[in-house]
């Protein structure tokens, strides 16, 4: 597809051009995909403060994380060292105001290009598209999201769960349980998901509700396949989408592989809020109690793998997801074959 060629942006005697969005060809979407205009924003941005203009809004367990790390070895991006500051998914820290969220994240941001936010809870949160297009102006709307097989994906956050001491069903009576379980769940209060290992998956259904907010060409639709098998030629895609000059990416180290904890009493301890934590949390910095937090979460984590899906469940979820993934495949205009076949023998190979 031909690149239309955009004036030249001069920052720090560097030039850099920003180069149109590239994607996947998508064939005419209906109604339900086309956005409204866009709002001016009732609240409004000062200049003085330094906010994202581009966000990695999912999927969970789909390579965000590589994502995220390749993204941030380009010179002219920065990233918080908290990799999701899930700040437009969670109320609690919403509600503490757009001056909080540059001051914790984007404070040391103001001499670089391009600013994100990789919180891939974004995409199922509904209220997070909303918050976004509210709060941001329409230039920082550029939003990449990455899919995986969605049965692969499932059973790698299911697995996560149970290493991180939060799951005790088996895997099929967890999918059983996911209806009531997310009826139930307090997900707005803590910006977290814990039993969608189904509904987490429905990507085109979650695509639809972001689309009705948004243009379709403020998004970049990649698959965590290509990013494993070509990760060089994938960021190039990237760097384009986000006005970047092309750089070279360093692949080798594996990131976010499979691990389980080796007390899940601590582990539970440094993820869920707890009295103690209120009452020590004003007295220390915030990037301090995040390096400490994130020590301690390493230092407890062992590095594990799950045994093979078993394939009747498997068969059983790919017919689940079978419409959405069609749909996935018009919006697209992507092969999908891959993710209709039974392949319980790459369900234990994860990451």
């Amino acid at each position: 597809m031909a690149q239309t060629q955009k004036p030249t942006v001069v920052r720090a005697g560097i030039q850099l051009r920003k180069h149109a969005a590239h994607h996947h060809a998508a064939p005419p979407l209906d109604k339900r995909y086309t956005s409204p205009p866009y709002p001016s924003g009732d609240r409004a941005v000062g200049k003085q403060k330094k906010l994202p203009d581009f966000f990695i809004i999912g999927a969970p367990k789909c390579g965000t994380t590589s994502l995220y790390r390749y993204l941030g070895q380009h010179p002219d991006v920065y990233f918080p060292e908290n990799k999701e500051p899930k700040f437009f998914c969670d109320d609690t820290l919403y509600t503490e105001g757009l001056d909080l969220y540059s001051k914790r994240f984007y404070r040391n941001a103001h001499n670089y290009m391009r600013c994100g936010d990789a919180s891939p809870h974004y995409l199922y949160y509904h209220k997070a598209a909303q918050r976004i297009r509210k709060d941001l102006p329409e230039d920082s709307h550029r939003f990449i999201v990455i899919f995986r097989d969605p049965v692969a994906r499932a059973y790698s956050h299911y697995w996560n769960m149970v290493y991180e001491g939060f799951e005790t069903l088996s895997f099929e009576q967890a999918l059983t349980e996911e209806p009531s379980r997310i009826r139930t769940n307090d997900y707005a209060a803590r910006g977290v998901l814990n039993a969608h290992y189904v509904a987490c998956g429905m990507y085109a259904e979650q695509l639809g509700r972001w689309f009705e907010l948004f243009d379709r060409n403020r998004f970049l639709l990649l698959f965590q396949h290509d990013l494993a098998k070509q990760p060089q030629k994938l960021m190039t895609r990237v760097y384009r989408f986000l006005g970047l000059t092309d750089v070279n990416v360093d692949a080798s180290t594996v990131h976010n592989p499979s691990g389980q904890a080796r007390s899940v009493g601590l582990q539970r301890w440094l993820r869920q809020p707890s009295r103690l934590r209120k009452i020590v949390s004003p007295l220390i910095p915030y990037a301090a109690r995040y390096r400490v937090a994130t020590l301690l979460v390493r230092m407890n984590r062992r590095t594990a793998s799950y045994p093979p899906m078993d394939s009747q469940i498997e068969e059983s979820l790919r017919e689940r997801f079978l419409p959405d993934i069609e749909r996935l495949e018009q919006i697209t205009g992507t092969d999908l074959s891959d993710w209709k076949s039974a392949r319980t023998a790459e369900m234990s190979a994860d990451r």
